[in-house]
């Protein structure tokens, strides 16, 4: 007898459990919408960088960085929690118009907060990135090739339809040159595809 009600309440708690899970489940796939960070053109005129080996630790250079035709697409699987990978067709850092650097195919990911999760055109969002810089030259390809690093960055972002403004600071993993802070523009920017979650009621 004791063995029967300890089957039925075993297959009871089974059950509440499946559904508990197949519950969360849903909810969870229902949250996954594709996201995408692209940039078509990003410039980055200001620059403060710091030198932890110099007498002078730290200055306003107006250092430019250009970046060309980037592409990252993933997921955001909550409502505020994204991951997205690519890369970018290129990107040259320099000052006056003159490129000192120049890197082609950088791949690029980062983990980012969306802090507008029901918003598609007027987004903002803070994020983590790492970009691998592979194939890169001083000046031109022509010119002499430097071994591949990679920099990590944290950031913000604040988009406004296809124009986005960017504050990233950012630091060599392998070269020990200083942490800079960049501010900038470009045109492009974060966006989410898919049914927006409609805000809880409280009632």
């Amino acid at each position: 007898m004791r063995s029967r009600w300890l089957g039925r309440c075993t297959g009871r708690v089974v059950a509440a459990t499946t559904l508990a899970l197949s519950c969360v489940s849903s909810n969870a796939l229902a949250n996954i919408r594709a996201a995408a960070d692209v940039g078509l053109i990003g410039i980055s005129p200001v620059e403060l960088t710091y030198y932890p080996h110099s007498k002078l630790q730290a200055s306003w250079d107006w250092l430019q960085r250009t970046q060309i035709a980037r592409l990252e697409l993933g997921a955001e699987v909550t409502d505020h929690v994204g991951i997205t990978a690519g890369a970018m067709l290129g990107e040259a850092w320099g000052q006056a118009g003159a490129f000192d650097a120049v890197s082609s195919l950088p791949i690029t990911a980062r983990v980012y907060w969306d802090f507008t999760p029901n918003e598609l055109w007027v987004r903002s969002t803070a994020y983590f990135s790492a970009t691998y810089y592979h194939d890169n030259f001083y000046g031109d390809p022509s010119g002499p090739a430097w071994r591949p690093f990679l920099v990590l960055a944290v950031g913000a972002t604040y988009t406004y339809y296809v124009f986005t403004a960017r504050a990233e600071m950012l630091a060599s993993v392998e070269r020990s040159t200083g942490a800079a802070l960049l501010i900038g523009v470009e045109l492009g920017g974060s966006y989410i595809f898919g049914p927006h979650h409609e805000p809880d009621l409280e009632y």
